[in-house]
This record gives C-alpha cells, sequence and structure tokens, in this order.
C-alpha cells in the first residue's frame, strides 16, 4: 500500500471514529511500525488536519469549536495532580495543555488533551507508575493550564473549586 492511499485510509478512520485510535492500532491494521504511524500523524496534521494525541490515542479534533478557554495558573505538588485533573474533568473541563516558564529554554508546552474521566485516569496511571514525569516538577510546582469547557459558567466553578483546594498561584 502506498503512502498517500495509507494516509487516507487513517483520516477517514479517524473522522468516522468518535473514540480515540492509538497508532499501534493503525500499525496493526497497515502492517507498519508504529513509528511509521506517527510519522503518518505528522504528515497529516502538516496538511492541516485537526488531529489530536490524548492519552488514550488520536482524535480529530472537533471538541473544541464551540468551547470557550482560560488559562489558570496552577502551582501545587506532584502528588496533587491527580486531584486537580479529577477536579477538572470532573466539573466539566477538558484539559488541553500545560506550560512552564523554563529558566534555560523559556516557555514549555506540552499537549494533555485530557477531555474525559478515561483521559484523566489514563494520564494519572502514567504518572503514578513512573512512566511520565510532570513538567511542573521542573518549576517548583509553577505550571500554566488552559483549560476548555462549554459555558463561562463551568470555567468559573473550576476556578472556584481549584482556589479552594489551593492549586492556583
Amino acid at each position: 500500500m502506498k503512502v498517500e492511499e495509507r494516509l487516507e485510509k487513517i483520516l477517514k478512520t479517524l473522522k468516522d471514529s468518535s473514540e480515540p485510535i492509538v497508532a499501534r492500532e493503525f500499525a496493526e491494521k497497515y502492517q507498519v511500525s508504529r513509528q511509521v504511524i506517527v510519522g503518518d500523524i505528522a504528515r497529516l496534521r502538516a496538511a492541516g488536519e485537526e488531529i489530536v494525541s490524548t492519552p488514550r490515542g488520536y482524535l480529530i479534533n472537533t471538541r473544541l469549536n464551540h468551547q470557550i478557554t482560560k488559562k489558570f495558573i496552577c502551582k501545587h505538588t506532584p502528588e496533587e495532580t491527580i486531584d486537580e485533573i479529577n477536579t477538572i474533568v470532573g466539573l466539566g473541563g477538558e484539559l488541553l495543555d500545560v506550560a512552564i516558564d523554563h529558566p534555560v529554554y523559556g516557555e514549555l508546552t506540552g499537549a494533555l488533551n485530557i477531555f474525559d474521566q478515561a483521559d484523566a485516569d489514563q494520564f494519572n496511571q502514567k504518572v503514578v507508575s513512573g512512566e511520565a514525569s510532570l513538567l511542573s516538577e521542573l518549576t517548583e510546582g509553577i505550571h500554566v493550564h488552559t483549560i476548555a469547557a462549554h459555558s463561562m459558567r463551568v470555567l468559573e466553578t473550576i476556578e472556584e473549586k481549584l482556589k479552594e483546594k489551593g492549586y492556583l498561584a
């Protein structure tokens, strides 16, 4: 199968799916390596496709079209990260990214794309298992999140709860 044909099939599959799809599934289906699929996704993104990576796999970004976003400056311990994420998602927010101000590299941003409790659980599992480190560990817990929601009221509720828990800087 030619690259162009595989790209078309990957894109169609993503557009037809309401659930994230992991690179391994595409790799098995098209009998290529996972790394080839990662490159294919990069090509599709470069061509303008809105493909996002979530803790559970790739999906087409149609979720954010009708949402409001707000940035929150947070500071807490690594141990409080799971509660922070569960609070945001539990109140109807979607955690899009995390950014820190690194003294050498400047602003570093990592896409999180945690849209629901299943994504939160997957992310939290990686953190607890030691499979992943937190960017905020490089800045004594200080970081910025972009959070999306369907209404300003949801964002205000999230802000109130994060403030109440002492997670806002």
